[in-house]
């Protein structure tokens, strides 16, 4: 019974965090990077894995994916009309996270 009441108050907590989830994906422009993300990580897998291995591209695709972020970041810092915000680089790293994970489990 103890178990049950440690889940159901787990539960509870965890799907507390989805609208504050929600929220914070629709703030600025989280939802463009997620998407851009996957769609660049998946085509560097693609391409990469015509002449590497699995693991090596997936390796390089996160890379190269995590890099474009960067830079983009860093062009916001020093545009006059963009900010650059950490919570972006978050972003990227759930789109490439959405692109990759599951070619692992291929």
């Amino acid at each position: 019974m103890l178990m049950l009441e440690i889940h159901t108050k787990i539960m509870k907590k965890l799907l507390s965090l989805v609208p504050n989830l929600i929220k914070w994906l629709y703030e600025g422009d989280r939802v463009l990077h997620i998407l851009f993300s996957t769609v660049i990580a998946l085509f560097m897998f693609a391409l990469l894995n015509l002449f590497m291995g699995k693991w090596e591209s997936i390796l390089c695709s996160f890379c190269f994916t995590l890099a474009v972020g960067v830079v983009k970041e860093v062009y916001d810092k020093f545009s006059p009309n963009h900010s650059a915000a950490f919570s972006d680089l978050l972003a990227d790293v759930i789109g490439i996270a959405l692109a990759l994970i599951p070619l692992t489990l291929v």
